[in-house]
C-alpha cells in the first residue's frame, strides 16, 4: 500500500508538470493521424489496457475530466478512428483501447451488424470527421452469432430495413423458412444466460439481426465439415467453442465486405489510399484485441515490443 501511495504521488508530480503539453498533442495530432498510425495507436492502448497500468489509467481520468478539455470538445470532435463494434456490455471500447473523450467514433449493433442507419454513421464519421480508420471488431463469445445459428442455413431475399428507414437502400439478408424460438449455447457453457436468450431471440426485431449474421454461421459449419442438421448444443464444448469462434469471425469479414459494398464513400477512401481498413477480434476472456487477416502479424510484433509504460502514446 505504502508503495501504491508513494507512485502515485509520484505520478501527480508528473501530470501536474506535463498535462498541458499532453493536452496539446491529443488535440492536435488525431486530425493527421494516418490510418496506420491511428491503429497503432489503438493497439497500445490495448496494451495499456493488458497491462494494468495504473499511471495510463489516472492519466485519463484527469485529461478526460479537465475542465478545458471537455471545452475544447463542446462545440467540435475529430475523433482518430470509428469502431463498428457489437453492443455487448462485455466489451467496453474506449477501456479496452484506452482511449478517451473524442477519441473513437463509436457504431454498436448486437453482432456488429450494420443497416442503412449504421453505413451512414460510418460515412459521417470517416468522411465528415476526417478519421483515417475504420475497424470492425467481433468478439468471442458472441451471444448474436450463438443463436444465429439456429436461423441459418435458410433461403435468401431481398428485405428492406423498413424498421429504420422506408426510403433505406435495399439490404439483402436470408430468410428463415419458419420463425421459431432459437436455442443458444455461447462457449462458456452458461445455462442460465442461455435460457434467457432462447426466449428473446425468437421475439420482436432480434431475427433481423439474426438473418444478416447466419451466412457466417453456414460458412462455419462448411468450414469445420459440420451438418447443417447437427444441433451445436450437442457437440463437445471445444468444437462448439471453435464453430462460433470461426463464424464471428466469418460475420466480421461478411460486415466489412458489406459496409465497402455499400458505401461508395468508404470505397473510394479506401482505393485512393485515404483510409486503412481492419478486421479484429476482442477476446473476453483475456481482454486483448487481435487484428485477424492478412496484416495480422502486426498486433504480435506490437504486442512484444510495446512498453507498458507508454503513458502518452
Amino acid at each position: 500500500m505504502k508503495e501504491m501511495l508513494q507512485r502515485l504521488r509520484e505520478f501527480s508530480g508528473w501530470l501536474d508538470d506535463n498535462i498541458d503539453d499532453i493536452r496539446g498533442q491529443k488535440h492536435t495530432q488525431y486530425g493527421v493521424l494516418s490510418g496506420e498510425e491511428a491503429w497503432i495507436k489503438l493497439l497500445r492502448g490495448n496494451q495499456r489496457y493488458l497491462c494494468g497500468d495504473g499511471h495510463t489509467f489516472l492519466l485519463k481520468v484527469a485529461l478526460e475530466t479537465h475542465q478545458s478539455k471537455r471545452h475544447e470538445l463542446a462545440n467540435h470532435q475529430n475523433p482518430f478512428a470509428v469502431v463498428v463494434a457489437c453492443s455487448d456490455s462485455r466489451v467496453p471500447l474506449a477501456m479496452l483501447f484506452n482511449q478517451g473523450v473524442g477519441d473513437i467514433f463509436v457504431i454498436r449493433l448486437a453482432g456488429n451488424v450494420v443497416d442503412p442507419l449504421a453505413l451512414g454513421s460510418i460515412e459521417y464519421g470517416m468522411h465528415h470527421l476526417g478519421a483515417k480508420l475504420l475497424v470492425v471488431l467481433g468478439h468471442t463469445g458472441c451471444g448474436a452469432v450463438t443463436a444465429a445459428f439456429g436461423y441459418e442455413g435458410s433461403d435468401s431475399s431481398d428485405e428492406e430495413d423498413s424498421d429504420y428507414d422506408s426510403d433505406a437502400d435495399e439490404v439483402t439478408t436470408a430468410k428463415p423458412s419458419d420463425k421459431q424460438p432459437v436455442r443458444e449455447d455461447d462457449e462458456h457453457d452458461s445455462s442460465d444466460s442461455d435460457d434467457d436468450n432462447k426466449e428473446a431471440c425468437g421475439h420482436g426485431h432480434v431475427p433481423s439481426i439474426l438473418r444478416k449474421i447466419s451466412p457466417a454461421c453456414d460458412w462455419a459449419r462448411a468450414k469445420l465439415h459440420i451438418d447443417k442438421s447437427t444441433d451445436i448444443s450437442k457437440l463437445p464444448s471445444d468444437k462448439r467453442s471453435e464453430l462460433i469462434n470461426v463464424a464471428v469471425r466469418r460475420n466480421v469479414y461478411n460486415v466489412l465486405d458489406e459496409i465497402i459494398a455499400r458505401s461508395p464513400l468508404v470505397d473510394d477512401a479506401i482505393k485512393n489510399n485515404d483510409a486503412k481498413i481492419v478486421c479484429a477480434q476482442y477476446d473476453l476472456l483475456t481482454g486483448r484485441v487481435d487484428e485477424i487477416g492478412e496484416d495480422a502479424s502486426i498486433v504480435e510484433r506490437l504486442h512484444r515490443k510495446i512498453s507498458s509504460n507508454s503513458w502518452t502514446q
